[in-house]
């Protein structure tokens, strides 16, 4: 069955492409930084080994000019060795001033940082099993009214609060390790997390939008072919109607007649009636044409009523005006009958494609942003 916003879709993600909406690696990731810091470590030795086990000539050998030629190379490791020490008494200077500043604080900050790195990837794994729901959520709105998704609105919708509340709480937490302490790399990573939380809460918000607008979009179309199809019911009753009360020879046939005028304008009546109640809900439905068609039929039947009283209360110049009346309103109904569409459905279709397509926009927006801020943490994790 054509859903109501066919022409409405996600792109749909392109598995292990950057479009790919998953934290599947950093799931992985996430476990292999149980216990390993990502502090770099300073160099402790020289490299070891004589001259002869870095440029793999024997002292023996007797070839000409050798004695030359180990000589130079000789002279270039020692520059190496030298360039190798100038840099080491840097660094060691560098790191007795560092811990001449702050003491015994140093080992504690490799500490700190390994601890956050730790916490980085528990709030990850957090992340990961909100994405279950997540991922629904997704899956869905590639096609919201597909017939197989339809039956998944209720409980996806009871749903995205309580995950909201979990995003929410794995935010907190993210605030809680966000230290001005932490190096710009790890302050990155975490306020991309946070962001990744941010879009992943805003894509629920979205989803819910969508599910409750193609939820009533539902409705609304089936009480709206409902109403359209009491019309075209009472539009045959009336003809009926008519044809019963040119054919008329005793008051009991012009009763008949009368009774049957009354159902068909009930009907339209009823019919304007739901039609302009689904009109007032929704701003952006124009039911216009219909609309205007149901007032001048109605009025129609008004006049066809009173031609009925008249004749049964024998007021025959009454009869003659209210029949007068009453075919030139017809008419005018059956004109504007011909330029209505076939259904109502289009008109309330088209209402709610615009309604849908502003979560629509919000969605991909948020959907976006939690692919990017992904990205980000994943290169983190994965350095």
């Amino acid at each position: 069955m054509a859903g109501v916003f066919d022409h409405i879709h996600l792109k749909k993600k392109s598995v292990g492409s950057p479009n790919e909406l998953s934290f599947d690696v950093l799931d992985k990731a996430s476990n292999e930084l149980d216990g390993k810091s990502k502090m770099p470590s300073l160099p402790t030795n020289l490299p070891k080994g004589t001259p002869q086990s870095f440029h793999g000539v024997s002292g023996g050998s007797t070839l000409s000019g050798q004695a030359e030629v180990e000589q130079r190379k000789s002279a270039r490791l020692k520059s190496n060795r030298r360039v190798l020490v100038t840099a080491l008494a840097v660094v060691a200077v560098v790191a007795v001033a560092i811990v001449g500043a702050v003491g015994a604080f140093a080992p504690r900050y490799v500490q700190e940082e390994t601890h956050f790195d730790e916490e980085l990837a528990a709030l990850v794994s957090k992340l990961v099993e909100v994405d279950t729901m997540v991922g629904k959520v997704d899956d869905l709105m590639e096609s919201p009214l597909a017939e197989e998704n339809k039956q998944s609105y209720k409980t996806l919708l009871d749903q995205i609060e309580p995950t909201q509340k979990e995003i929410e709480s794995i935010r907190s937490e993210i605030a809680k390790v966000s230290d001005a302490t932490l190096s710009d790399d790890r302050r990155q990573a975490l306020k991309q997390l946070d962001s990744a939380a941010e879009a992943r809460s805003s894509m629920l918000t979205a989803a819910g939008g969508t599910i409750n607008i193609a939820s009533k979009s539902e409705s609304e179309i089936q009480n709206a072919n409902a109403a359209w199809a009491s019309v075209l019911d009472a539009d045959q009753k009336a003809r009926e109607a008519t044809q019963r009360a040119n054919a008329a020879t005793t008051e009991k046939d012009t009763q008949e007649a009368q009774e049957l005028t009354r159902q068909a304008h009930d009907q339209m009546v009823e019919s304007q009636k739901v039609l302009q109640d689904i009109v007032d809900r929704h701003v952006g439905i124009d039911l216009g044409p219909q609309m205007t068609y149901l007032k001048v039929k109605v009025e129609a039947l008004d006049h066809a009523l009173a031609t009925g009283e008249a004749l049964l209360a024998v007021d025959r110049a009454k009869a003659q005006a209210e029949n007068a009346a009453y075919n030139e309103t017809d008419e005018k109904a059956a004109s504007l009958a011909e330029s209505l569409p076939t259904s109502v459905e289009e008109a309330i279709r088209a209402a709610f494609d615009q309604e849908i397509a502003v979560y629509e926009a919000k969605y991909q927006a948020s959907r976006d942003q939690a692919i990017s801020a992904d990205a980000v943490v994943r290169t983190y994790l994965n350095e």
